[in-house]
C-alpha cells in the first residue's frame, strides 16, 4: 500500500493577481512562502519517502522546500502540470469573462465541453495525472510520498477518480492553496481519504 498526499502549490503570482495560469509560469507571493512554512510545519510527523511536483515554477517552489526541509530530493515532472488553456494563457479571468462567457461557463461547470484553440481537453487531463499518480504509487509501495501539483488538474483528477460525469464536477469544490488530498494505492485502485484539507492554515493565510 502507497500513501499519497496530493498536494496544490501555494500561493502564486497568478492566484494574486487574478491570471489565468495553465502552462502560465508564475512565481510563489510572499504570502505563498508563509503558506510554505505550515505546510512543512503540518507534514513533519509524514515521514516522506519521496517527493513529486510539476515541473512549473509555483510546483517546483513549493516542493523544494519540503525537500529541503525533510533531506529529500525533488523530481520535477511535465506530467503533472496544470491543464493547458492555450490562448486563455497569462489573460486576467475578468478579460476571459468578457471575451468568452460561454467557454468560461463551461470550464467552471462542464469542462468536458470547453473547446479553446490550443488548450488540452478535460478527459485527457484526467487521464494524464491519474496515470502519473499511478506510477508514482506503485513505485513506492509501503511508503508515504507527496506530490504538488495544480488546482484544476487536482479537481480534474478527483472528480474522476470520484466517477463524476462532467457536469457534475462542482460537487468536488476548489482547494485552497497548500491544501492536501489524502489517498490510497492498493491492488491497483486508488481510494481517497479526504479532499482539499486546509487545517495548517489559519485564516490570515487561507
Amino acid at each position: 500500500m502507497t500513501r499519497i498526499l496530493l498536494i496544490r502549490h501555494a500561493e502564486a503570482e497568478g492566484n494574486l493577481h487574478r491570471l489565468a495560469h495553465g502552462h502560465f509560469d508564475g512565481k510563489i507571493t510572499e504570502h505563498g512562502y508563509r503558506q510554505i512554512e505550515l505546510l512543512i510545519q503540518r507534514l513533519e510527523k509524514a515521514n516522506l519517502a519521496a517527493v513529486y511536483a510539476s515541473n512549473l515554477t509555483r510546483a517546483k517552489t513549493t516542493a523544494a522546500a519540503i525537500c529541503d526541509a525533510y533531506g529529500l530530493a525533488l523530481c520535477a515532472m511535465e506530467r503533472l502540470r496544470e491543464v493547458s488553456i492555450g490562448e486563455w494563457e497569462g489573460l486576467s479571468w475578468k478579460e476571459i469573462e468578457e471575451r468568452w462567457p460561454e467557454q468560461l461557463g463551461y470550464f467552471l461547470s462542464d469542462p468536458a465541453k470547453w473547446r479553446i484553440e490550443g488548450s488540452e481537453s478535460h478527459f485527457d487531463l484526467q487521464a494524464r495525472i491519474t496515470g502519473c499518480i499511478k506510477d508514482i504509487a506503485k513505485a513506492h509501495d509501503g511508503e508515504t510520498v507527496a506530490i504538488i501539483c495544480h488546482g484544476i488538474a487536482i479537481r480534474a483528477f478527483v472528480s474522476g477518480l470520484m466517477g463524476y460525469p462532467s457536469d457534475e464536477i462542482t460537487k468536488v469544490p476548489r482547494c485552497d492553496n497548500t491544501a492536501v488530498t489524502m489517498m490510497v494505492f492498493e491492488n491497483e485502485e486508488l481510494k481517497l481519504e479526504y479532499y482539499g484539507d486546509n487545517s495548517h492554515l489559519n485564516n490570515e493565510h487561507s
